[in-house]
């Protein structure tokens, strides 16, 4: 028996049968409000940093059906932040609003050569895929490792992928 005691559900500690049954009770939870979508898709992708290795990264779309001016964005207080924090800043301070936002993990885009353009490709790729008019539509965020570059032409080719799970 698997026992949970997570947020959304009851006070008291709940069982399930398996871990596959604890998921199917938190996927029936978790609705986005009308007018969102999510989608994610993994691939693999060969890290320039690690010459012959292989790794797993998730790209995760969040879109809305259409524009909203509705968005605020919290941001580190780090003196070095990383090219999403600083396309991300950009963002909230001159677009008139946002329609997207696009994740991934595996890698920071901090300390990153070109990260700034990374961003921002990523962010048109996201657009050309969602059909949205501007790149400026598209919000980017990352995490993971610090310092190494994004695989962005792996990344881009991997959106239609995350679109079509929307």
């Amino acid at each position: 028996m698997l026992h949970a005691l997570r947020r959304g559900f009851s006070t008291t500690a709940t069982e399930f049968s398996s871990e596959a049954a604890y998921l199917d009770a938190l996927a029936s939870r978790a609705v986005l409000p009308r007018g969102f979508r999510c989608g994610a898709h993994t691939f693999q992708f060969s890290p320039a940093e690690l010459a012959n290795k292989r790794a797993n990264m998730t790209l995760t779309l969040l879109s809305l059906d259409k524009p909203t001016p509705s968005f605020a964005a919290m941001f580190t207080t780090n003196a070095f932040p990383g090219a999403p924090v600083l396309v991300g800043r950009e963002r909230v301070a001159t677009a008139p609003a946002l329609q997207a936002v696009v994740i991934n993990n595996k890698i920071s885009n901090v300390c990153a050569p070109r990260g700034v353009d990374a961003s921002e490709a990523l962010c048109a790729g996201a657009a050309r895929v969602l059909g949205l008019p501007s790149p400026s539509l598209v919000f980017p965020s990352s995490t993971g490792v610090i310092g190494w570059g994004l695989p962005v032409p792996d990344m881009v080719a991997a959106l239609p992928g995350a679109a079509a799970a929307l």
